[in-house]
């Protein structure tokens, strides 16, 4: 089924009520209803069907409220921005509506920063801006959580930095909400975050990288999993279906990586963008499992990992590739 990307699909009213079974008894047609202690549904009331199932302990933080503290947490993170300076970006839910992610973008040119590639053709900075995301959801498998990532203005190819840099987490429990949503940040941590970036940024375009492997690397790192398909003489027919998936998602990957390569030279910042690309602009693919934000926390995860390993003695860019792509 097709997932939600529209503001109005993931702002959907819901309520939680009681779970009941139903126990049929010997020679009754009908039964009696019995409540389930401990359990209620989230029902979406737009569409009338259950949501999730949720423990006596699960505090419902609505999309809508997630999205309010979305732009508070914008306030206390960058207090120089006004509200109106955030705008909304893209929205993401699974079509079951579950959990969801809402990024909101600063507009102006306030908060941008350049990265500029040395010896690069034009020497065009690549301009870089911030983004707020704000995760919500009704289950218990996710917490409500709001995360700093920045994105490439010119093309909205972002990447959302380790968790321990700046993130906010509150579970959805009564512990851990009942105080309210406060977002304390030294602002210095900004600063900080910025200059890391920057650097690892540098640290990636002085590091070579053979083009044939960026699709490798870009597989390898954001968790794909090739399927493990038999030789096509003797494929079923579902097999040799799955094959043709795996090598489209397969050609459109070596697609972006040629183009990064091109633009940005072989080197490991290219790959980064490809990864940044494919993250951000994910195509419907079977094969493709993680969504969006995941992809991005894998992706800024790499960069700060290969900012801090590339500089070992003795490092080698294949010991990101499985051994049986390394040979």
């Amino acid at each position: 089924m097709p997932s939600l990307t529209q503001k109005h699909e993931v702002l959907f009213p819901v309520k939680m009520v009681p779970v009941y079974t139903k126990l049929s008894t010997a020679g009754s047609r009908t039964g009696s209803l019995i409540r389930i202690p401990g359990k209620r549904t989230i029902v979406n009331l737009r569409t009338g069907t259950p949501v999730s199932i949720v423990g006596s302990g699960y505090r419902l933080v609505t999309n809508e409220e997630a999205l309010d503290a979305a732009y508070e947490c914008c306030s206390a993170v960058f207090p120089e921005t006004h509200q109106s300076e955030w705008d909304l970006g893209p929205v993401f839910a699974p079509s079951t509506g579950s959990y969801c992610h809402i990024d909101l973008i600063h507009s102006t040119a306030a908060l941008q920063f350049d990265f500029l590639m040395e010896g690069s053709r034009p020497e065009v900075p690549n301009t870089f801006g911030p983004f707020i995301r704000v995760t919500n959801s009704y289950n218990s498998m996710r917490a409500l959580s709001f995360s700093v990532g920045f994105m490439q203005k010119t093309c909205s190819n972002g990447l959302v930095g380790p968790s321990k840099i700046i993130r906010f987490k509150f579970d959805h429990t009564r512990k851990s909400l009942q105080a309210g949503l406060k977002f304390t940040i030294k602002h210095r941590q900004l600063k900080k975050m910025k200059k890391r970036f920057l650097d690892s940024f540098q640290v990636l375009h002085e590091y070579p990288v053979d083009p044939h492997l960026f699709s490798p690397l870009v597989i390898a790192v954001l968790k794909i999993k090739k399927p493990n398909l038999p030789d096509s003489r003797n494929a079923t027919k579902r097999q040799k279906k799955e094959s043709e998936v795996w090598a489209v998602l397969e050609s459109h990957i070596k697609r972006l990586s040629e183009r990064y390569a091109h633009e940005q030279g072989a080197n490991a910042y290219a790959v980064l963008n490809t990864m940044t690309d494919l993250s951000s602009n994910p195509p419907v693919n079977k094969f493709l499992r993680r969504d969006r934000h995941s992809m991005q926390k894998l992706a800024g995860e790499w960069m700060a990992d290969f900012r801090k390993s590339s500089r070992k003695p003795n490092f080698e860019i294949n010991e990101y590739l499985p051994k049986s792509d390394s040979s």
